[in-house]
């Protein structure tokens, strides 16, 4: 990964590598000699027709075929069968990212949905079928290309691709004083991309800090990263001698097919690893890594015994595993090869290659380390010492009341807490893993966010309480979707059916969280026939449809006082208030909603009562019974716009 300096010099690099004062333009393919795989290709109706084979490509429409980091936008106008769809792959060596197309008309694709490095190397964008579909056909007007249209889009792009690549990078045997500083300029970053008005040395500078930081993080006691320098050429198998230095491909924070090594995988180009205990890998992605390791003889491969192997190839797609269950271990997105236990087998251990699993996208490796233990033994005093440091994090983290912080915050603490205590059951942990467990318990203590604390009182339900959220259980949080909520307040009479709250179809993911409150008042017309549901379950659990299971339905109507009062604490919600919809009974009459709100304690329904009706009705006519003018409701019956209404 190539990060920016912090001189002149970068802004003028900069701006000539993406031509920022050309932004907003577009390219445009012209299909002048395009290039078929198991495709065709009619010029004259610029139609694009794929077969059911595997590979269906039509290559060289004309589009630029480097920088293409430039560009934001892929736009494409085109008419697709019903039900069909295809893909624009995005190539970079033998690496694609797929943006689907599935239907007719103009459609932008978002680049930046693609990893920043992979779309700045790649170097070909082509049209292709759908895997293994049915034959399909797609007309097309037109394809382009196109830049951001903001003059400092370039120094904005390279910030937020820094940001990126330092999410994803790994707290995994990392110092939390060096962590500490990535995650600050990552925050600094973002603060200054939010700026409403920003200039290009604030975006140069937060981005370089980023970069140091990444550059900056310094491992745990014991791990060295792999290097370049590690990978040698040697003169042969059995006499291999000092080796001399050769290419070596190392790519960290890009989807890649070859993360390190050799990709021919040749038997006398190696990592000489025996001197280490463990070789570390950390992805941010679902592909695997595959470590090609120990050839014994030029074009040896894994077999699917040992005995008959002439290679390591750990996670190859062969189905031969024995050598991933054997050397391998796996925790997330961590991936150890132990190399004690190699050399104990073969007597060395020869890293030719890191590459990817299979076929499609590349894998992203954001650490590749090595590991060496420090001399120890099993009854090492320091062991008892990171125990009882161990316990002390956990006590610490176990005497916050974590119902005062927020569901995220709190969430990591527990997490935390959880990993520490079965690493603690292990029989021996290791001195690394318990102190990274020490750590990841402080580091959750301190990101604690306090929740906001809602005193009693009487709020308005408003629309945006309306989310979606990742599930229905204790330790979901809302998502970032933008999600529409129906707000029927004080918008006129609605006729039965209607929703006056939350989602019509009532999925079971998107509701208000209502647990914080005691009640919901729900001010509207006398009469009206409610539908309020609460606590949708998962699609499948309890019957329901394809939007969510069983659920929790009241009926109230509201009475001659205009009130309905919904206990949020009761039983029949089984302590949980996720408030999903209300509605308008299919038999209601029509009228409206004219205030909706929710109460924390105590309060006096009757009091509540005539405040919202007064507040509802003020500046209108108000009538008593005997049709005096009155100026505001009174105890007992009323004529208000019309209406009777009860004030008790």
């Amino acid at each position: 990964m190539k990060f920016f300096t912090k001189s002149m010099l970068t802004l003028a690099l900069l701006l000539g590598a993406v031509g920022v004062a050309n932004a907003g333009e577009k390219v445009y393919a012209t299909f002048e000699n395009p290039s078929n795989t198991n495709t065709t290709w009619d010029s004259a109706t610029k139609t694009f027709t794929w077969s059911t084979t595997y590979y269906n490509q039509l290559r060289n429409i004309g589009l630029p075929t480097s920088g293409l980091g430039a560009y934001t936008k892929l736009v494409i106008k085109c008419t697709i069968n019903a039900g069909d769809k295809f893909r624009i792959l995005v190539y970079k060596g033998g690496d694609n990212q797929t943006l689907w197309v599935e239907q007719s008309g103009e459609t932008t694709l978002d680049l930046t949905t693609i990893p920043s490095d992979f779309l700045a190397a790649a170097t070909e964008i082509c049209l292709s079928g759908s895997n293994q579909a049915a034959p399909g056909e797609v007309v097309v007007d037109y394809v382009y290309l196109e830049k951001g249209d903001d003059p400092l889009f370039a120094f904005k792009d390279a910030l937020q691709k820094a940001i990126n690549v330092g999410k994803v990078q790994s707290p995994n045997f990392k110092t939390s004083l060096s962590w500490s500083k990535l995650q600050d300029a990552i925050a600094a970053g973002q603060a200054a991309l939010n700026k409403a008005t920003v200039t290009e040395t604030e975006l140069v500078d937060a981005t370089n800090a980023i970069n140091d930081a990444i550059n900056g993080l310094e491992l745990f006691q014991g791990y060295t990263k792999l290097t370049k320098e590690n990978f040698k050429h040697y003169a042969s198998l059995d006499a291999p001698g000092e080796g001399t230095a050769t290419g070596c491909a190392y790519e960290l924070n890009a989807a890649s097919g070859l993360p390190y090594g050799d990709s021919n995988v040749g038997e006398l180009n190696w990592a000489d690893l025996a001197d280490y205990d463990k070789l570390v890998v950390i992805t941010s992605g679902d592909i695997k890594p595959r470590f090609c390791m120990n050839r014994l003889v030029a074009g040896g491969q894994q077999a699917a015994t040992q005995a008959d192997s002439k290679m390591l190839d750990i996670n190859d797609n062969s189905g031969n595993a024995w050598s991933a269950e054997k050397y391998q271990t796996i925790d997330g997105n961590i991936f150890s090869i132990d190399l004690k236990k190699i050399v104990a087998d073969y007597g060395f251990a020869r890293l030719h290659s890191i590459k990817k699993q299979g076929w499609g996208a590349g894998v992203t490796v954001t650490d590749m380390l090595l590991f060496k233990a420090p001399a120890s033994t099993t009854d090492d005093p320091a062991v008892v010492v990171n125990l009882m440091s161990l316990q002390n994090a956990i006590d610490k983290a176990n005497a916050i009341d974590l119902t005062t912080k927020t569901k995220e915050s709190a969430k990591k603490v527990k997490n935390a807490v959880l990993a520490a205590q079965d690493l603690m059951a292990q029989s021996n942990p290791s001195l690394i893993d318990m102190e990274n467990a020490r750590r990841a318990i402080l580091q959750a203590i301190d990101e604690l966010v306090d929740a906001p604390v809602i005193a009693d009182g009487v709020y308005d339900l408003k629309g945006d309480m309306f989310q979606e959220w990742t599930g229905i259980d204790e330790d979901a949080e809302p998502t970032e979707a933008t999600i529409g909520c129906a707000y029927e307040v004080g918008t006129g009479e609605k006729g039965a059916g209607t929703t006056m709250f939350g989602n019509p179809s009532v999925v079971w993911k998107t509701y208000a969280d209502l647990s914080a409150y005691d009640h919901l008042l729900i001010v509207g017309t006398p009469g009206l026939q409610l539908r309020v549901l609460f606590n949708r379950l998962e699609v499948g659990n309890g019957g329901g449809d394809g939007n969510g299971g069983a659920l929790t339905e009241l009926n109230p109507t509201i009475g001659e006082d205009g009130l309905v009062d919904v206990d949020l604490k009761a039983e029949n919600l089984n302590g949980a208030a996720r408030l999903n919809a209300i509605k308008l009974g299919w038999g209601s009459p029509a009228g409206q909603f004219t205030k909706l709100q929710v109460v924390k304690g105590a309060y006096d329904p009757v009091a509540v009562g005539v405040n919202t009706v007064k507040a509802a009705v003020e500046g209108e006519a108000i009538y008593s019974i005997s049709g005096q003018r009155l100026a505001q409701p009174k105890k007992g019956l009323n004529i208000i716009n019309g209406k009777k209404v009860v004030i008790k």
